[in-house]
C-alpha cells in the first residue's frame, strides 16, 4: 500500500489569498470576503489542497510503520484540519456569478477527504506493522478499500477542478480586477 499521493500543487503554488479580508471573532463566524472571481476560486482550492496534500503525512506513517497511537495521533490531527477548512470555506462569501456549484464540489471534496481519512483510522492496527507481515487477504482487502476512497478523493478533485472553468467561464470579464 506504499503508494504517493499524485498532488495537484500547481493551484496551492499560484493561489494567492493575500487579498481577503477577514474580521477577528472568537466563533469565526464572520464571512469571508474576496475581491475578483480569482481570488474566490484561488482561496477556496488552497483551503481544499491543504486537505489533500495532508494526506501525505499520512502515507509516511503509513511508510514509517509507526505505533498505532502515533498513527491514530496522525488521523485525529487530519481529522481537525478537515474540520477547521470546511469551517473556513463556509466562511468564505460566495462571489460573482453562480458559485453555488463550486462550492458545492468543494465541498465534495470535504466529504471524500473524511471517507478517505475513515480509511486510515479503520485500519490503523494494520497500517501500524511492516507490510512483509500482511496475510494477502489483508493486503487485497485494504488495497481495494484505499483505492476507493483515494480514487473518490481524486474524483472529487477533479470534480473541483471542473467546477473552476464552469464557474470562471460564468463571470464577465469586467468582473476581474
Amino acid at each position: 500500500m506504499k503508494k504517493q499521493l499524485i498532488i495537484p500543487i500547481t493551484a496551492l503554488l499560484l493561489a494567492s489569498c493575500g487579498d481577503a479580508t477577514t474580521e477577528n471573532s472568537s466563533e469565526n463566524k464572520v464571512k469571508i470576503t474576496v475581491q475578483d472571481p480569482q481570488e474566490f476560486t484561488d482561496l477556496v482550492e488552497t483551503y481544499v489542497d491543504s486537505v489533500y496534500l495532508k494526506f501525505n503525512d499520512m502515507e509516511e506513517l503509513d511508510k514509517n510503520d509507526v505505533p498505532e497511537s502515533e498513527f491514530l495521533a496522525g488521523v485525529k490531527s487530519t481529522d481537525e484540519l478537515i474540520n477547521h477548512i470546511e469551517s473556513e470555506i463556509n466562511r468564505i462569501e460566495p462571489f460573482g456569478k453562480n458559485p453555488e456549484p463550486y462550492l458545492k464540489s468543494a465541498n465534495g471534496v470535504i466529504e471524500a477527504a473524511r471517507k478517505h481519512l475513515d480509511m486510515f483510522k479503520r485500519n490503523a492496527t494494520l497500517l501500524s506493522k511492516p507490510d512483509k507481515e500482511w496475510t494477502s487477504e489483508e493486503n487485497n482487502k485494504l488495497n481495494t478499500e484505499y483505492d476507493n476512497s483515494y480514487h473518490a478523493l481524486d474524483d472529487a478533485m477533479d470534480n473541483l477542478y471542473d467546477e473552476n472553468s464552469s464557474y470562471h467561464d460564468a463571470q464577465p470579464e469586467d468582473a476581474y480586477l
